[in-house]
């Protein structure tokens, strides 16, 4: 595969995202531990946040190199988005990795999208059921609307893990197909 501009920042995206998800959970776990404190709860917010507009970044950035080296530049650059890139993508191959790839992220692009507007990861307390003396926290994300699409509460802590390796791995699925036939 060839080195290139957009190949490069994917995986230094890569590296940002792990190390974004890496901060939250080490927040996490000191919540977890009792620490009630706002440092901790920022940072986890914060780094939760910052891990999902990385690998959001992440999709548009491996829509440049789709646009690039598989549809030979077929859009201007300003105008490349990953939905735009998947529909002009007709290879019978690579088309269901790239519509896996776009269901699997419909979230992390809409609460990408939210996020920018408003504040929806909040940290709840609540009393553990071996300690109801001792509350713990939990990071959630309220539910929010996009476009018509409704999303529940969610755990941060699953979104944390899911989004993360959903994204890097199917893209670095995708790039292992396309390296074959860059060869």
């Amino acid at each position: 595969m060839p080195t290139t501009k957009y190949k490069d920042s994917l995986f230094f995206k890569f590296k940002s995202a792990e190390y974004h998800k890496n901060c939250c959970q080490d927040a996490l776990t000191r919540l977890h531990l009792q620490s009630h404190s706002e440092k901790d709860s920022i940072a986890a917010e914060s780094e939760f946040i910052a891990m999902m507009l990385t690998l959001h970044s992440c999709l548009d950035v491996f829509a440049q190199y789709l646009n690039r080296y598989f549809l030979n530049d077929y859009l201007p650059e300003s105008k490349v988005t990953f939905y735009k890139v998947i529909e002009k993508v007709k290879d019978e191959e690579i088309k269901p990795f790239l519509l896996s790839l776009k269901d699997d992220t419909q979230y992390l692009i809409d609460f990408s999208n939210v996020i920018k507007h408003r504040n929806i990861v909040r940290i709840s307390y609540y009393s553990a059921f071996l300690s109801p003396n001792f509350p713990t926290e939990f990071m959630d994300i309220d539910s929010f609307i996009k476009d018509e699409r409704e999303y529940d509460f969610e755990n941060v802590e699953f979104q944390l893990k899911f989004q993360y390796e959903t994204v890097i791995n199917q893209i670095k699925c995708i790039l292992l197909i396309l390296e074959k036939r860059l060869e």
